[in-house]
């Protein structure tokens, strides 16, 4: 990217591991997401909190990543 480029990066938050010099990772990953979401303030374009989505069938998952691929996003987290 130059500085004339009209393309801005936005960083998207999908995972909390530390909090103030304490180890999350032991913590469900559902607890974690929580606590992200009250600590993140979203600034458009710029800084987002991940879309969460559950799916509990393969097809669902499939779908998923269709639609990221679709919009051309960057990535996919998944859990298992």
């Amino acid at each position: 990217m130059t500085e004339d480029s009209d393309l801005q990066p936005c960083f998207v938050a999908f995972d909390l591991l530390y909090l103030n010099g304490e180890r999350l990772t032991d913590r469900k990953q559902s607890e974690r997401f929580e606590k992200l979401k009250k600590l993140i303030r979203p600034v458009s374009g710029r800084l987002l909190v991940a879309e969460e989505k559950s799916c509990s069938k393969n097809e669902q998952v499939q779908l998923r990543r269709a639609d990221t691929e679709e919009r051309k996003y960057d990535a996919v987290c998944e859990n298992h």
